[in-house]
């Protein structure tokens, strides 16, 4: 896990892609030639985000947002995957964040 400051725009390079994160709360993944962006609801409240990556995913949580957001690099998508995720640092499995078939998953 990685702690973020995103007060100014900031790029990180995870799961075999690029995330540029900004302060307005958008997210850009930079994949293989190409780019999505999402404006990640309730990530402009945070100036930290916690973000994890795995090989072929990367999870991304604001600390005053509590929304769980994920990007997998390989097919250039970004997806919003819990509004109620647990405020957590790196104990996925005791809030029920969890890895199947190396793809991060909220029971």
């Amino acid at each position: 896990m990685t702690q973020i400051d995103i007060r100014k725009p900031v790029t990180v390079s995870c799961a075999g892609g690029v995330l540029r994160f900004d302060p307005d709360g958008q997210v850009t993944l930079l994949g293989a030639g190409s780019e999505c962006s999402v404006a990640a609801t309730g990530l402009e409240l945070s100036n930290l985000v916690e973000l994890w990556c795995g090989e072929s995913w990367a999870c991304f949580i604001g600390l005053e947002s509590g929304e769980l957001w994920c990007a997998w690099p390989s097919t250039e998508k970004i997806a919003h995957v819990s509004q109620e995720a647990v405020w957590f640092r790196g104990e996925y499995e005791r809030f029920g964040f969890r890895l199947i078939d190396g793809c991060p998953v909220i029971s």
